[in-house]
């Protein structure tokens, strides 16, 4: 008898211990939804080409401009660099130091955003791993006054 009785409070006790507890905890929240805006405001295609490779870029956006292989940029721009090769690649900005896509299969996509802070317009030579030679230049400028 002494036996139950000292397991029925020890029982007790142990719910009056985790019954607070579990009454503490805060529900379960749901993780804050992004507020940065990935839209792109460039797109960058890369393919392959006799010489090598090249890059078009397509559906720039205002406040920015491109000519061909050459676009001008704000700092806070997203940009969508597009493989339109059959091979994978690795696209990057001045040899990794700005932007580095990692591997891109063919057809698949990636964005960049350009973060870094400017106190002048930098040009960014754009080039694929491996390969010789620069297929795209990218000027970002600091980000305007808004």
């Amino acid at each position: 008898m002494h036996a139950r009785v000292l397991t029925s409070a020890m029982l007790l006790g142990a719910i009056s211990v985790a019954a607070p507890t579990a009454a503490c905890r805060s529900p379960r929240q749901a993780p804050p939804v992004p507020t940065s805006d990935f839209t792109p405001h460039a797109v960058l295609e890369v393919r392959p080409d006799p010489a090598g490779w090249t890059a078009q870029w397509l559906d720039v956006v205002a406040p920015a401009r491109a000519d061909g292989s050459n676009a001008t940029l704000p700092r806070g721009s997203v940009i969508q660099i597009a493989n339109a090769s059959g091979e994978t690649i690795r696209v990057q900005g001045e040899a990794g130091r700005t932007f580095d896509t990692g591997q891109l299969l063919p057809g698949e996509r990636t964005t960049i955003a350009l973060t870094q802070e400017l106190a002048a317009p930098t040009a960014v030579q754009v080039s694929v791993a491996g390969s010789d030679g620069t297929i795209a230049e990218l000027v970002v400028t600091p980000r305007p006054d808004r």
